[in-house]
């Protein structure tokens, strides 16, 4: 047993060279080698990612179900969730971008395995690169924080309007009526408009269709 985090990394990386292929008992294996090591996650998922971007294609894949294994098995002390977050992304595309199509298959089918595991966020990003790589790659887009609730009441709109303005007084010159001996007092009217403008508020709903990775 390693006694101290460099020891753990080079015993678990000389165990990682002898994974060629997606052998289901090596894969436990080293899922119990990791459980073993919690005390160093960190440098083990490390060592994983070294590993994934240094091996050939064709082994890849089998070092990325090592650290979903990991991710899915290792749920106690160790945080390994936590520090393989931070790398899925990298090794995610570095291993689409490098494989082939049976590859990039495997690697759908193992993204839609993490939903509810990693944070919205993170598979947002990943979906993200990848549709940028392949348009068939569809987006799960995470849902709005402001989305309302269903079941919850509309709030009303409120409709505004502008106050409609005071009738313009006329003024008469005195003096003009003097001059002119006008007895009788001529009653002016104003007629006022009042326009109400009306603020309609116009939601417009976007719907976002994806295609099926088949």
């Amino acid at each position: 047993m390693a006694k101290n985090a460099e020891e753990a990394a080079l015993e678990y990386r000389q165990a990682l060279d002898d994974l060629k292929d997606n052998n289901k008992m090596q894969i436990n294996l080293m899922t119990i080698l990791a459980d073993d090591y919690n005390s160093f996650s960190k440098e083990i998922v490390a060592v994983i990612a070294q590993q994934i971007m240094k091996v050939i294609p064709p082994q890849k894949l089998a070092v990325m179900y090592v650290m979903d294994s990991i991710l899915k098995n290792v749920t106690g002390a160790g945080n390994y969730k936590e520090h393989i977050e931070k790398i899925v992304y990298k090794v995610f595309l570095h291993v689409f971008e490098t494989g082939d199509e049976r590859t990039r298959l495997a690697l759908h089918k193992l993204r839609q395995t993490w939903t509810g595991i990693f944070q919205r966020s993170t598979l947002y990003k990943i979906d993200l690169a990848v549709n940028a790589i392949d348009p068939a790659w569809p987006i799960v887009t995470p849902q709005p924080v402001n989305t309302p609730v269903p079941g919850s009441r509309p709030q009303p709109v409120v409709m505004t309007s502008h106050q409609p303005r005071a009738a313009a007084k006329v003024h008469v010159n005195p003096h003009f009526l003097q001059k002119n001996s006008v007895t009788s007092t001529s009653a002016t009217t104003t007629t006022t408009t009042t326009t109400a403008t009306t603020t309609t508020i116009i939601t417009t709903a976007t719907t976002t269709t994806t295609q099926c990775y088949c």
